[in-house]
């Protein structure tokens, strides 16, 4: 059985949460700007999964962030700023044209 829709919000007030692993389920949509919250996130594994759009500038809140994995979405590019901290990125990001592109294009 998997998840399947939206992020539910409830989500946003676990502000003391170490790790998100929401992998290989059927949830879609954006990535929600609440994620900035989650300040003391330091793993999110969104992998798998049918989000799509543009990866918010928020995540650059997350300081704590180590590990970002977000393959295998229709996601575009990763602000650099949301890069700061983390040291494994996984991510296959497409650029507006919907080509594959470097995730971190912009930060070069």
């Amino acid at each position: 059985m998997s998840l399947r829709g939206g992020l539910p919000s409830s989500l946003r007030n676990l502000e003391n949460l170490k790790q998100l692993e929401l992998q290989l389920n059927n949830l879609r949509g954006g990535i929600p700007d609440w994620f900035g919250d989650l300040i003391n996130l330091e793993k999110l594994n969104l992998s798998g999964n049918s989000f799509y759009g543009e990866v918010p500038e928020v995540l650059s809140k997350l300081i704590k962030l180590r590990e970002l994995e977000l393959q295998d979405n229709d996601l575009g590019t990763i602000p650099c700023s949301a890069l700061a901290a983390v040291a494994v990125l996984s991510a296959n990001c497409k650029s507006s044209d919907g080509t594959s592109c470097d995730c971190c294009t912009l930060c070069v």
